[in-house]
């Protein structure tokens, strides 16, 4: 027997509403398969928008509340797009869009419409993550170990690493336990961002871009002494902590693609710093930039492998981390935060049942 969740994610990149459909085999550990996954593009005006509310000191409420209502259709679509007989799924797990993650002011903000999302696919919805984790006094987040640890654990010891617009790790001991899981610091977040800023649009494929350029070795050191990258886990971060407001006025001297290459360097050495295990697999939309990926090889001892490898597509990781979490809070299992975000161990989750 198996029981069929869905998991929707849309990150930190904003350019798509993920959707997985993932059956899970009842009575069993770590055994978890992707059965279908599918795709949905953020139009840009609502990526716009979403990226204006998550930079802005204060926003307007009509903009909000059209904002969360846009993103839900949007993940709503996704689900659609899997084409599974609502009857057959138990429930959805949805991460929503992070507007604001303040977890030193026990503060943190997710776009998204779970009663809206639950009459729209007649399923039950799982969101709002974070907030119990938060409440609990942990950092909520990262939440990705909690599922790492599920589908990983065979292949302990080793280390997981999402590289999302944020980059997290998860180490994962000789035992099968995770001996921590926290954010390392920016993954594509930087570098969508100066990419753009330049005039393009998307993203840097392939790092095309940073590869053209050089990297500014006073700059990365400058960079690499942020106070985030010296602070102990548990912890976690986003714009709040990386953005290109924050970044030093001396990148406006350098060439662009001089810039690119740097912020790319800062990705890949402060990951390379928190690798602890022989065995690394890498996950997450930025584990397809094959220029991040070859300079990780020179960092590290061993190359890393992709997940797909393991039967799981990279970019698929996420969706189906919070499928495995809408798991959880529907059976009521709760999450042993302690080694990740810091928080109580609690259930996590807020469910939106269709009836």
């Amino acid at each position: 027997m198996k029981t069929l969740y869905i998991g929707v994610m849309t990150g930190n990149s904003m350019d798509a509403a993920d959707a997985v459909l993932m059956s899970f085999a009842d009575n069993k550990e770590n055994t978890a398969t992707v059965e279908n996954a599918a795709s949905v593009p953020i139009d840009a005006p609502l990526a716009d928008t979403l990226r204006h509310l998550a930079q802005s000191a204060s926003i307007e409420t009509t903009t909000v509340l059209a904002a969360q209502n846009a993103l839900t259709d949007t993940c709503a679509a996704a689900v659609k797009k899997l084409n599974a007989p609502a009857a057959t799924v138990r429930a959805i797990g949805c991460h929503g869009q992070t507007i604001a993650h303040r977890p030193a002011t026990a503060a943190t903000w997710q776009l998204f419409n779970g009663a809206r999302m639950a009459e729209q696919t007649q399923i039950d919805v799982v969101c709002d993550f974070r907030s119990r984790d938060i409440a609990s006094g942990g950092q909520g987040a990262p939440f990705a170990p909690f599922f790492h640890q599920y589908f990983f654990a065979a292949h302990a010891p080793c280390d997981i690493i999402n590289i999302g617009g944020i980059a997290n790790i998860t180490h994962i001991d000789s035992t099968g336990a995770i001996a921590a899981g926290y954010d390392t610091g920016p993954g594509m977040l930087l570098l969508d961002a100066w990419y753009r800023q330049q005039g393009n649009n998307g993203f840097d494929k392939n790092g095309a871009f940073a590869a053209s350029g050089n990297v500014d070795a006073p700059l990365l050191q400058q960079l690499l002494t942020l106070p985030y990258f010296s602070r102990p886990h548990p912890k976690s971060c986003g714009r709040e902590e990386f953005s290109l407001a924050q970044l030093p006025a001396s990148i406006h001297n350098l060439a662009a693609a001089d810039v690119q290459a740097t912020l790319l360097a800062l990705c890949t050495h402060s990951i390379a710093a928190a690798v602890r295990a022989e065995h690394v697999f890498l996950c997450g939309g930025g584990s397809r930039n094959t220029a991040l990926v070859a300079q990780l090889q020179n960092l590290l001892a061993t190359a890393p492998r992709l997940t797909d490898t393991l039967g799981i597509a990279v970019e698929q990781i996420e969706a189906a981390a919070f499928a495995y979490l809408a798991k959880c809070h529907i059976e009521r299992t709760p999450l042993a935060a302690a080694n990740i975000t810091g928080g109580q161990t609690r259930i996590a989750g807020a469910c939106y049942p269709y009836q």
